[in-house]
């Protein structure tokens, strides 16, 4: 497929190149894709990219923009008639319009949109959701679900080989706990006065896992331990999670049990390789790592004076896991409460030797529900939390998906469930999901009136022998601004896609499909798409059916789907 972003970053880098051997630059050209933006002002050009503003040379800033002007003038790129710059940095490129036509033609007979595979199959693990076995999903771990499906999605497209999995924690306190909540809660239904602990899991929802045992153990149960309680509440609430992830359309390829780690004997070597490496000490009957010499505030302790664990152990031997499973990227989404975990983890990953760098920790921030202006107070059944499954009982998995990504992760979301629910275009996954009803309508229309059109109207007619194929339409004909626009904001899918996955923001393409939407909306309203001259009504479904593409593929790779009817 033609695709004009590339050859221009492939121009500007090859002269970064050329002036970084020549002792101009002080340093290699960073540029991709990603780089590349249609400019508000069209007398800066079609497209402009800043990749100049941060760049060190050894001659001033304005002998480096003319002289990078030249060098791109000087071996012409297909489809530019100029080349032009603005301080401090910003290079602008003028196209033919021809060229956009042709990245249309290439567009609609391509199998799937161009996008740069930067990732050249290098193997990333992306880890996310990982909530304890000890209740159902809350709404903040559905955000976490949504962002890592998406995340997924678009590093595959780039290159990327992508494992997801889910870390269970799977044993110590917590799940003890969960254990002697759930035997109180069995206590209390055969007539015993009990109370749960105080620290223990208060939330209505074991009070079923219960019943169920009660109904078929009977007073057996009273000769139970907490153990066995624990391995049974801990059993059913991650067939919810599980079937919840199913329902809300994300799968993980794998999970990996803390509890399986310290059965392989992976905690222990893990602390053995520290004691060897002198960055482990005993102090106060406690085993302590030397994180304060690594970047983090002070030395963590990795075992208590009672001989458990704390949380920073298992992390550690869990990690270790994933470097020697060969990934070349380690992708962590955690919750805001995890912020001050960073340090801490980062430097013992150092500590064993390994490359921290290599591990990314994006922090997902909380959602709160609202329903217009009043907040949607937490479940009296599941405790301090909202489950996901209520609110996807309420708006569909597509909606609520969409609105869990309108937001970059690290920015609190408001999710108005009243606005979800609308169907008006100030909604936004309306407005975009009608974009796509609308087009499949367009193409319906055609193609029942398409056939033997004798005798009817002159749209009819005009339609009879209309072709979808791209060499067979007279694209000169599309020369409506908005139709030259568009032309120009489908340049941007793969520049849209490669920022997201650079900045791991799947906002990015989102805001771009909007963009992309209100452009075809105005175009609709604006400009006859099916009309009495069959050459043009040829020449703009040819546009309308790269648009479709486009859309399609950014829908998929947001999870979301593209319907053929509202």
């Amino acid at each position: 497929m033609t695709d004009i972003i590339k050859e221009l970053a492939d121009a500007v880098r090859n002269v970064g190149e050329r002036f970084y051997h020549q002792g101009i630059l002080k340093s290699s050209l960073r540029v991709s894709a990603a780089d590349f933006t249609i400019p508000q002002n069209r007398a800066h050009g079609e497209i402009s990219t800043p990749a100049l503003i941060k760049t060190s040379a050894n001659i001033s800033r304005a002998e480096l923009l003319q002289k990078f002007c030249q060098a791109l003038e000087s071996t012409p790129i297909p489809g530019v008639k100029r080349v032009s710059a603005v301080p401090p940095g910003y290079l602008n490129f003028f196209l033919h319009p021809e060229v956009l036509a042709e990245n249309l033609k290439s567009l609609v007979k391509s199998a799937s949109p161009a996008v740069e595979k930067k990732g050249k199959g290098q193997k990333i693990l992306l880890e996310f959701v990982s909530a304890n076995p000890t209740g159902p999903l809350t709404i903040a771990h559905g955000r976490q679900a949504a962002f890592g499906e998406a995340l997924g999605r678009l590093l595959t497209e780039c290159g990327y080989q992508v494992t997801k999995e889910y870390y269970l924690n799977d044993e110590g306190r917590q799940i003890d706990l969960l254990g002697k909540s759930l035997q109180v809660r069995c206590h209390q239904i055969l007539g015993e006065d009990m109370s749960i602990p105080e620290d223990g899991y208060q939330g209505d929802y074991l009070v079923p896992i219960a019943q169920r045992l009660v109904s078929e153990m009977g007073s057996r149960l009273q000769e139970k331990e907490h153990g066995f309680f624990s391995e049974v509440a801990m059993e059913e609430i991650l067939s919810g999670i599980k079937e919840d992830l199913r329902s809300f359309g994300v799968e993980f390829d794998s999970y990996q049990s803390q509890r399986e780690l310290a059965q392989k004997g992976l905690l222990t070597e893990t602390l053995a390789l520290l004691a060897e490496k002198g960055v482990s000490y005993q102090a106060e009957g406690a085993l302590f790592l030397k994180t304060s010499l690594l970047g983090d505030d002070k030395d963590r302790v990795l075992q208590k004076s009672d001989g458990s664990y704390t949380y920073l152990t298992p992390d550690l031997a869990y990690h270790r896991l994933k470097f020697q499973r060969g990934y070349d990227l380690l992708i962590n989404l955690w919750g805001p409460d995890h912020h001050g975990y960073i340090r801490r983890l980062k430097a013992g990953i150092t500590a064993l030797g390994l490359a921290a760098q290599k591990v990314r920790i994006i922090i997902v921030q909380l959602t709160t529900l609202y329903r217009g202006k009043e907040k949607v107070r937490m479940s009296t059944r599941y405790g301090e939390f909202l489950p996901l499954s209520l609110v996807l009982e309420e708006i569909s998995p597509d909606v609520v998906r969409f609105f869990f990504l309108s937001r970059k992760a690290n920015s609190h979301l408001d999710f108005d469930l009243q606005l979800a629910k609308k169907e008006t275009p100030e909604n936004p996954i309306f407005y975009l999901q009608y974009a796509a009803a609308r087009i499949a309508s367009l193409f319906r229309y055609q193609n029942e009136h398409s056939s033997d059109c004798v005798g009817r109207s002159p749209l009819r007619r005009a339609q009879s022998d209309i072709s979808l194929e791209p060499d067979k339409a007279n694209l000169n004909l599309l020369k409506e601004p908005e139709e030259m626009e568009m032309m120009l904001s489908l340049t941007q899918f793969g520049p849209a896609v490669l920022a997201a996955v650079e900045t791991l923001e799947p906002q990015i393409l989102l805001a771009y499909l909007l963009s992309l939407v209100q452009r075809f909306h105005h175009y609709y309203q604006r400009c006859r798409i099916i009309n009495p001259d069959p050459d043009l009504t040829q020449a703009r479904l040819v546009l309308v059916s790269g648009l479709e593409k486009i859309l399609k593929r950014g829908l998929f790779l947001l999870n979301v789907h593209s319907p053929e009817r509202m």
